[in-house]
């Protein structure tokens, strides 16, 4: 059945959130040409939940994986998949997860579908998503968190971050369970990174967190490398920041960011407006507001917020931002920094 829903929300291969705020401003969207209907309307074992009437998102019922594209989008006048969309039962187990120094893990279960959780000591506090579950590949979801001493300096936690998403980013492929045991190697840097950004400036964020996530973000994008544009390879980005709305500082397709040193001019003239927290609609703007995704590129979402949503249903935010961490036909792995 089709199940109709006003949010998207995607992540797959990677996404952080740090705590932080939108612009007033918002831009008119161009016209798409229609596609005609998309030609399957039911999932067996599975649902299928429309965005409008230009996207379908596709899950699977517990139990199953799905083995083909998570969602598809009507893109000038064609959809980017006819293919029938399908459910496969989940069979096997994860290894044993990567422990995290200043802190532990809770849950000791390993097979297909159970979920642990990353907890920081004292002193310490946690950078990434603190939750993972075992997908039917045999990998643990999203990348290890980070626990990170309170005086450790920004550049360094940028630095050590970068590190853990190469070596987790690279040691295992999206569409394969076999594990390659490899960093991101000069095959992956072929293919590109996408890196998406998301950034509060809702009223509950503190002023001086703000900046510090801000300037997280610029040692960030230096570590990787940006520059946008239609590149075949190489490292692209998309900031976009909400508060009561959601703006766009620079996408993907912005050819002005020619480098981290124009990328960190643009988010110097980011400020937290105040305002709400509009987390439902900031997930969905990584399906509305984003150009064609380079397919074989791995893909990444940092969210940078205190998690405190205000607007729009918390529960459909939760909902869309656990499906983008299925690795069977998501899109951004996720990482969460509050």
């Amino acid at each position: 059945m089709i199940i109709s829903s006003q949010v998207l929300l995607v992540i797959k291969t990677s996404l952080i959130v740090i705590s932080l705020p939108i612009y007033e401003a918002s831009r008119p969207r161009q016209r798409q040409e229609p596609c005609s209907p998309f030609p399957h309307a039911t999932l067996e074992n599975g649902k299928i939940t429309s965005i409008g009437a230009q996207k379908y998102l596709f899950r699977c019922d517990p139990g199953y994986f799905l083995t083909s594209p998570q969602q598809v989008r009507c893109y000038k006048g064609n959809w980017t998949s006819l293919k029938k969309p399908h459910c496969s039962k989940i069979e096997g187990q994860c290894d044993d997860p990567p422990p995290i120094p200043g802190g532990k893990i809770l849950g000791d279960m390993k097979f297909v579908g159970s979920v642990i959780h990353y907890m920081c000591d004292p002193g310490f506090i946690l950078m990434g998503d603190g939750m993972r579950s075992c997908l039917q590949s045999g990998h643990w979801s999203g990348i290890t968190p980070v626990c990170m001493d309170e005086s450790e300096p920004v550049q360094q936690v940028a630095q050590r971050l970068k590190k853990g998403f190469v070596m987790e980013m690279g040691s295992h492929s999206t569409d394969s369970t076999m594990v390659m045991a490899r960093s991101l190697n000069a095959h992956s840097v072929k293919e590109g990174l996408e890196l998406v950004i998301l950034i509060d400036r809702s009223s509950s964020i503190d002023p001086k967190d703000f900046k510090l996530g801000i300037d997280f973000i610029k040692f960030l994008l230096t570590e990787f490398g940006v520059r946008n544009g239609n590149n075949p390879t190489g490292t692209r980005a998309a900031v976009l920041t909400f508060g009561t709305k959601v703006d766009i500082v620079f996408n993907l397709d912005n050819e002005t960011i020619v480098g981290p040193e124009a990328a960190r001019k643009a988010l110097n003239t980011v400020q937290a407006n105040g305002g709400g927290t509009a987390m439902q609609e900031a997930v969905m703007s990584v399906f509305t507001q984003l150009p064609p995704l380079r397919p074989k590129a791995k893909k990444a979402l940092f969210m940078i917020t205190d998690g405190e949503p205000n607007i729009g249903e918390v529960e459909e935010t939760l909902f869309f931002a656990n499906e983008l961490k299925r690795e069977q036909g998501t899109q951004f792995k996720n990482h969460l920094i509050v």
